[in-house]
């Protein structure tokens, strides 16, 4: 276990990212480590930061470094997207020894591994290692068994012919079962929709997205910010936020679910 003093002097926000202070350049060294042949091993502090592990949020800041105020954290330790995926997965099996069954899809290996809803390597190539944090998990296989398939239109939608229909009841009922706040149930290159719930007085953890939204609350109570614009909701409200802006709900006093619409598709 390593201890890095925080030994400078803080007058402000400000000083906590000053290039010169000792902790700025002593947090997560992580390029460092890796130019003089150490093993990068990726984790979380759940639930010390947040009870979400969100690898994918911890993969996003560590290949751009951005923190979660739009600050850069000492961008000179900023690792590529393959060595940040390779600190979440193999890294870790060779760390107990298990890298033969272990930590990558291979031909006898066990059978452990998620699919999600787009691809890491190409957002990072395409200068959108931005976006990773959004990243959702669609199919979770554990030992060769599914033990968790994201409910899209194809099980949901009443199709008939080229119309695709949904109920909301049914909507609310498998983001429940998802177990996560957020989960998606349309895609098309114009436009996805998800539900997202909160529950009474929870934090909503949401960064800016790179898209228009509209929110329609189907139940519960709150206040949602929009940059500096506070507006009380409740069932039947419907709120635009345009792409980029800062916006999250807060003061939630009834358990939250809501409709969310994006344009063009997230993260597209």
């Amino acid at each position: 276990m390593s201890v890095i003093p925080f030994i400078d002097e803080i007058a402000g926000v400000d000083d906590l990212y000053n290039a010169e202070h000792y902790a700025v350049q002593n947090t997560y060294p992580a390029g460092s480590v890796l130019k003089h042949g150490g093993v990068l091993i990726a984790g979380s502090d759940a639930p010390v930061d947040t009870r979400d592990p969100r690898p994918f949020v911890n993969i996003q800041q560590a290949v751009t470094r951005d923190s979660s105020t739009g600050r850069t954290f000492n961008a000179e330790q900023r690792i590529d997207i393959h060595e940040a995926i390779a600190a979440y997965t193999i890294n870790g099996a060779k760390l107990f020894g298990h890298q033969e069954r272990l930590g990558s899809i291979e031909v006898g290996k066990k059978a452990d591994l998620i699919a999600i809803d787009r691809n890491l390597i190409e957002l990072a190539d395409a200068g959108r290692a931005n976006e990773i944090g959004e990243t959702r998990v669609v199919l979770t296989i554990f030992d060769g068994e599914v033990i968790y398939e994201a409910t899209g239109s194809t099980e949901l939608g009443l199709g008939m012919g080229d119309l695709t229909a949904f109920e909301i009841a049914d909507l609310i009922t498998a983001r429940e079962a998802s177990g996560e706040a957020w989960n998606e149930f349309l895609r098309v290159p114009a436009l996805s929709m998800g539900v997202y719930a909160l529950a009474a007085d929870a934090e909503d953890p949401q960064t800016p997205h790179a898209q228009d939204e509209v929110y329609y609350v189907v139940s519960g109570h709150a206040v949602i910010r929009v940059e500096d614009v506070d507006r009380k909701v409740q069932a039947g409200s419907i709120v635009f936020v345009e792409a980029n802006a800062e916006h999250r709900f807060h003061s939630i006093t009834e358990d939250l679910s809501t409709l969310v619409f994006f344009a063009p598709a997230e993260s597209s």
